[in-house]
């Protein structure tokens, strides 16, 4: 038998629930925590379900987690994500402090789970249980104000592109009607093949289900009459995430996306926002150093993830038809 804490009650809280229970936790949370990210994704993919947990141990420890369940043809290698998509799902503890055994003991506790990932993020980490990867967002503190960080934190050479924006006649704007989310989507799926994606790696659906909530910020950089760029925002209890951003590069010259930045550390400075999470770069060098002129300071999170012997066998069964088939193709 397992030592460590076991758990005592699984609580399945609904949407709403779940929400008035994070707002009367008193502590800080990410847009992922709330019910809309979770919701989101329930909309966008048939097997997907959220199912944010209470959890209680036999030691005092309480936890909220943000949990998506998974549903997959072969039950064994089902799922449960907290949270997909570059977004953090760390538990949020209502009593004590959980460690690596509160994760594996929840693990235990799912029926029909092979697999439990936990990704933490700016706002934290997950207890380090499982396999363990480290990842690297860029976070800019907002607490100097906006003037403080446009001297000192956002370099020249960014200082000099938001002018030329500017100058070029790019306004920035916040949007929240449908037919801007459309233009979105549209410059999103312009970029995505730029990138080298045949498919977007996020549907329509998905921008269009965030931003029906209030606290997912659409802004828009206009050229004219014409958008140029745009970035999606997810605003938590106390930050803001840029999530997605896409641009015309026929208009790169005018630095449109240095704008839409400019326009929203100013707009989050002036609302009181503690800070903004520029999110994993993947590792491009080049999107680092956007991240990085603005002043934004590298901050490492783990991710952690925990399977079954009998997920593992399976998966690796599935990989090696996979290059069998492939080599049959070749």
């Amino acid at each position: 038998m397992r030592r460590g804490p076991h758990v005592t009650e699984l609580a399945e809280l609904g949407a709403g629930e779940w929400d008035t229970t994070l707002a009367e936790s008193g502590l800080p949370f990410r847009f992922s925590h709330r019910a809309a990210a979770g919701q989101a994704l329930g909309r966008m993919y048939e097997s997907y379900r959220f199912t944010p947990l209470r959890v209680e141990y036999d030691d005092g420890v309480v936890l909220l987690l943000p949990l998506v369940r998974v549903t997959r043809r072969i039950a064994p290698l089902s799922m449960a994500l907290a949270l997909p998509l570059g977004l953090e799902g760390r538990p949020l503890a209502l009593a004590g402090t959980p460690g690596p055994g509160h994760l594996e003991a929840l693990f235990d506790a799912l029926d029909g789970c092979g697999r439990l990932d936990v990704a933490g993020g700016a706002g934290g980490s997950p207890p380090a249980a499982g396999e363990v990867s480290l990842q690297t967002t860029h976070v800019l503190d907002l607490s100097p104000g906006f003037e403080e960080l446009w001297a000192h934190a956002f370099g020249a050479k960014t200082r000099n592109m938001c002018r030329k924006a500017e100058r070029g006649g790019v306004t920035v704007t916040p949007e929240s009607r449908p037919e801007a989310v459309a233009v979105y989507q549209s410059l999103y799926r312009a970029s995505a093949l730029g990138w080298g994606y045949s498919v977007p790696p996020y549907p329509d659906a998905l921008f269009a289900a965030l931003l029906s909530n209030e606290h997912a910020e659409l802004w828009l950089a206009r050229a004219g009459h014409e958008a140029v760029a745009g970035a999606v925002m997810l605003r938590g209890s106390e930050d803001l995430l840029y999530w997605s951003g896409a641009m015309n590069r026929e208009f790169r010259h005018l630095a449109p996306s240095n704008a839409i930045i400019r326009a929203v550390v100013e707009d989050a400075c002036r609302r009181g926002i503690a800070y903004l999470d520029f999110g994993s770069s993947a590792g491009i060098s080049g999107v680092e150093t956007f991240k990085r002129s603005f002043g934004a300071q590298e901050r490492e999170y783990r991710t952690v993830s925990l399977t079954t012997l009998r997920y593992r066998q399976l998966e690796r069964a599935r990989r090696a038809a996979g290059r069998l088939g492939a080599g049959a193709a070749a």
